[in-house]
């Protein structure tokens, strides 16, 4: 039997999809790296913190920049995927009817 994949919240999407762009622009700031990324933080000097912030700030206004073109690709590969899963759900049952008239017409019993 085919097991789904857990349906995910509208906040658990919103999530992977974060971490997804973020992790192509600033992996240090995907959820995932959040704990180590405070850590680190917090070992700079005043000077390196600076510099680190700025280029913290420089990656959202990246991320910002890049978000509705992303959102955009990931709308169009769902309709991908999904048309595609439609497809197959079609031909896998115009099989199975194809193979159910053969049955039948095969059938001496008729």
């Amino acid at each position: 039997m085919l097991t789904l994949p857990k349906r995910q919240s509208k906040e658990e999407l919103k999530d992977w999809l974060f971490n997804d762009l973020m992790s192509q622009i600033e992996p240090d700031l995907t959820s995932a790296n959040r704990a180590k990324t405070v850590a680190m933080l917090s070992t700079l000097s005043p000077e390196a913190l600076k510099e680190k912030l700025s280029s913290y700030e420089e990656a959202f206004h990246e991320f910002m920049r890049r978000w509705p073109g992303y959102v955009e690709q990931m709308v169009e590969e769902v309709n991908r995927e999904t048309k595609k899963f439609q497809q197959s759900i079609l031909q896998k049952e115009s099989e199975e009817m194809a193979e159910i008239e053969r049955k039948l017409n095969s059938n001496p019993n008729r």
